[in-house]
């Protein structure tokens, strides 16, 4: 954490709500849910600067596995979905394994 002596011009300021800002990171849980209904929960999650971050990674994620699966010669399982909780475990994004199926690109 940058500190600053008694003189903070704008420009320090600036600089220290940016650092503070970038420094305030969000940890999000993905769980796997699977066509059965099952929940694998992730015990560890990851960080991200907010929700938008975690639901760019569960469209990298899904597009990932869902290639695994077909160069393995398996049926493509749309039927999979992450739900992501926030830090307080409160369920905040439900993302189809579907809709990654659906779209071109790394972007949801």
């Amino acid at each position: 954490m940058l500190r600053f002596g008694m003189v903070r011009t704008p420009a320090l300021r600036r600089l220290y709500d940016d650092q503070q800002e970038s420094s305030q990171m969000s940890r999000y849980f993905f769980y796997l849910r699977d066509e059965n209904g099952s929940l694998r929960e992730d015990p560890e999650g990851q960080e991200f600067s907010d929700l938008a971050g975690a639901e760019a990674n569960a469209m990298a994620s899904a597009k990932e596995i869902l290639a695994e699966e077909l160069l393995r010669g398996k049926p493509v399982r749309t039927g999979l979905a992450f739900e992501i909780f926030d830090e307080n475990h409160k369920l905040v994004l439900r993302f189809p394994f579907a809709f990654a199926a659906e779209r071109t690109g790394t972007a949801p």
